[in-house]
């Protein structure tokens, strides 16, 4: 049988989309000032999907490929330290060969050293994160393979070396998520099980041991920590798809769970909060695809609805915020693909939709800030099998195509 060429890549691009809403094909990160940008996404078929990394060293202005960070894989994220100079890659080798390679950079992204393995084992999903230094780095997966184990690894070395976490997290996890404070010392880790349990992990030495409790029934977590990583933030949906949140302001010792619902009939979440775990964002799409953001300005102990819904017919969203707060920003893609975004320059109590053409046949799209807010970054896959960014320089207020 002859497949029409047409249906074939459209099929293919319905399944890219669908994938990116399992776990994301994109991934964008700045300095604290904003000058050194990094970007990583991936592209081709996908059987053999190419991981591809950009850097920028003039406020996102201009990119350029770095070859030395390309291998063929998915799955791919990546993290940097405050001051840009070190970045770290993680992601899934290939479908042929599922391990988890990484790889880092101590010139600001310009050169990459070794891909060396961090796990042989059938890893997928990897996630990965540093102190404000850069000095101390934490990475977690699950295996593909039965049990479904969640494991993490950890370097105290600028990622030169890393070390196997044991005991395991635990088995049967999906979808880890990973975070750490400025200086390392934190590190919280939250995963779904596959009997519709959240688990919570929490280190407070460095990553050399965690302990691993129940935070509730639900799936598709999320956690944040502030600065100091005394505020522990966790989103997810219960059962019956109400939104749920938990915090935890003694270093994730202790959670407290809102009992009321924030939120009902949710598909899709994402959290962000400024450094001091002050003012907490949450944003979530519902069944009709209407996108919604609540507000927090007493460290997560109440939130407020913001009188007006961000979009209608949205289909995937992020939202993050600058060190103070004050200006917080959102993108999104609608069901016609196109990418869309919206600032606010008041803590979250009101937004309005950016002006500028942000381009559409996209998915999966994600934004980053600086630490003041002034320079914002959005970047997002194309139908054409690679990515697209666009740089503020106005605190969002318009954008400008660079990628």
């Amino acid at each position: 049988m002859i497949i029409n060429k047409d249906i074939f890549l459209t099929i293919l691009f319905l399944f890219q989309i669908f994938a990116a809403q399992i776990f994301s094909t994109t991934q964008i990160e700045t300095s604290s000032s904003g000058q050194y940008v990094y970007a990583i996404w991936e592209e081709g078929s996908t059987q053999h999907t190419r991981i591809q990394f950009a850097y920028s060293i003039d406020y996102g202005q201009n990119f350029t490929i770095n070859d030395y960070a390309e291998s063929v894989g998915n799955n791919s994220r990546l993290t940097a330290s405050d001051s840009g100079e070190y970045v770290y890659t993680i992601w899934r080798r290939s479908l042929s060969y599922p391990y988890i390679f990484r790889s880092f950079s101590s010139d600001y992204g310009i050169s990459f050293r070794s891909q060396n393995i961090i796990a042989s084992n059938n890893g997928v999903t990897p996630e990965i994160t540093t102190s404000s230094t850069g000095e101390y780095v934490y990475a977690i997966w699950r295996e593909e393979r039965m049990p479904y184990t969640i494991k993490v690894a950890y370097s105290n070395d600028y990622a030169q070396n890393f070390q196997l976490i044991f005991p395991i997290l635990d088995s049967h996890g999906l979808f880890p998520k990973i975070c750490t404070n400025n200086s390392g010392q934190y590190v919280y880790a939250t995963f779904e099980k596959s009997f519709n349990e959240v688990k919570i992990s929490r280190s407070q030495d460095y990553g050399l041991s965690f302990t691993t409790t129940l935070l509730g029934n639900g799936t598709s977590p999320k956690i944040i920590t502030d600065d100091s990583g005394q505020y522990v933030y966790v989103i997810y949906k219960d059962t019956s798809n109400n939104l749920k949140f938990a915090k935890s302001i003694d270093n994730g010792q202790n959670f407290t769970i809102i009992e009321n619902s924030l939120g009902a009939d949710v598909k899709k979440t994402h959290i962000t909060s400024d450094s001091s775990g002050t003012n907490v964002y949450v944003i979530y799409q519902d069944q009709t695809n209407t996108l919604k953001v609540l507000y927090s300005s007493d460290s997560g102990l109440t939130f407020t609805a913001v009188s007006s819904d961000i979009a209608t017919n949205a289909i995937d969203s992020k939202i993050i915020t600058n060190d103070t707060g004050q200006y917080v920003f959102i993108v999104w893609q609608d069901i016609n693909l196109d990418i869309k975004a919206s600032t606010s320059s008041d803590s979250g109590q009101t937004y309005t939709t950016v002006s500028s053409d942000l381009g559409n046949s996209g998915y999966d799209p994600n934004i980053i800030t600086n630490n003041t807010g002034q320079y914002v970054y959005i970047i997002y896959s194309k139908i054409g099998l690679d990515a697209r960014i666009y740089t503020s320089n106005d605190y969002g207020v318009t954008f400008t195509s660079v990628f």
